[in-house]
């Protein structure tokens, strides 16, 4: 029997698990949603509940619960991915979640590719388009009226905890190790990429809800798939060769959160709009920061970093 047969569907078998690990954390996703209008309706109905921020909260903390139970007990002890463990802290350590030593190298690997990040998005922002330095995106007041992103304002450092966290647990922590077992780290590192940009497929439903024409779906759920697959890698490479989930946590979040004031550029072109989300904001950022994590960290052969960890 080869080392990754381990008698579990999922684990013999882990790009089906991935898959199915993406459509069970969409579906907490929705439960949560589903869950929080359900609790809230009636009190907004009522009149009683009225206040934004507190719904934004609370809409924050039933999404963070429901997938802190999905990635924290269910994976581990009902789907027993990313293998068969026998307590949380046996989990944590698999998928490297413990910190790790040295912690502030970590943290700085982290905030330095996120300044790569910034500076490749800014100077494409500025050549290609018209980029507006817009700081109300970060510290303004959450706004209902608002449109994306640009109505959280200063919440923005709330809600992008649960991508930060729960998608580097789920796409690195857990799925990266699964197909270890099986594929060399390049071709694991490759896949867990493919799968992490597929799980942005499901954003057509958010654009769907929101009416939004379908070119523009199109236009926008292509070019993010593309993008976050390519990031999605640099996030890996991260993962892998520092063998701790804290520097990718660290430059998601701060993609997701502080990096929306880099990306408040407009583009009429959809030629140059497509090279700005491809080539400035996916492959020349994650390049770089690729090149900067294998310069800042002197590790053994990669290929037993992870599956052999």
């Amino acid at each position: 029997m080869s080392k990754y047969e381990t008698g579990g569907l999922l684990r013999n078998k882990p790009i089906l698990g991935g898959v199915v690990l993406t459509v069970l954390y969409i579906i907490f996703l929705f439960l949560a949603g589903i869950t929080v209008s359900l609790t809230l309706l009636p009190f907004m109905n009522m009149g009683i509940l009225d206040n934004y921020v507190l719904i934004l909260f609370l809409e924050f903390f039933f999404q963070f619960g429901f997938l802190a139970i999905f990635l924290l007990m269910i994976v581990p002890k009902g789907l027993k991915l990313p293998e068969l463990t026998y307590s949380f802290k046996d989990y944590t350590e698999k998928i490297h979640l413990r910190p790790s030593k040295p912690i502030i190298r970590n943290i700085l690997i982290g905030v330095g590719a996120f300044i790569i990040f910034s500076l490749v998005v800014l100077i494409g922002a500025m050549s290609l388009g018209h980029y507006v330095f817009d700081p109300r995106i970060l510290i303004g007041n959450p706004n209902p009226i608002g449109a994306g992103f640009g109505g959280l304002g200063w919440f923005l450092f709330i809600i992008m905890l649960i991508p930060g966290i729960w998608e580097e647990i789920a796409y690195r922590g857990v799925i990266i190790p699964m197909l270890a077992k099986k594929y060399r780290i390049r071709t694991s590192l490759i896949i867990s990429s493919i799968i992490f940009g597929f799980a942005h497929t499901f954003n057509i439903i958010s654009y769907i809800l929101i009416g939004v024409d379908p070119l523009n779906i199109l236009f926008s759920v292509g070019f993010q798939v593309i993008y976050a697959t390519i990031l999605g890698f640099a996030f890996g490479y991260m993962y892998i060769k520092t063998k701790s989930l804290l520097p990718s946590i660290i430059l998601h979040f701060l993609i997701n959160s502080v990096g929306q004031l880099f990306l408040n550029t407009f583009i009429d072109d959809i030629f140059l709009a497509g090279v700005f989300l491809i080539g400035f904001v996916g492959v020349i950022p994650a390049i770089l920061i690729v090149i900067f994590v294998k310069f800042a960290v002197k590790t053994e052969n990669e290929n037993y970093l992870i599956a052999r960890a």
